[in-house]
């Protein structure tokens, strides 16, 4: 049985494999979300980032 696979992973997926690219020049890529929709993009980017510190704290704990 195929395991579905949710649009929260497709979008981690997706935001994994552009922000890997080592081409992409991360400040610009800052600049523009910031010209395009400052509030909601951003407060919702710093929010993932927490959470994704978090999440990443929290794996490095089971393993101990």
């Amino acid at each position: 049985m195929r395991k579905l696979i949710t649009n929260e992973e497709k979008v981690a997926k997706t935001i994994s494999n552009l922000v890997s690219d080592l081409r992409l020049d991360l400040e610009m890529l800052a600049v523009y979300l910031q010209q395009i929709n400052p509030n909601v993009t951003i407060n919702r980017i710093l929010l993932m980032a927490d959470l994704l510190r978090d999440e990443k704290e929290n794996q490095h704990n089971d393993y101990l």
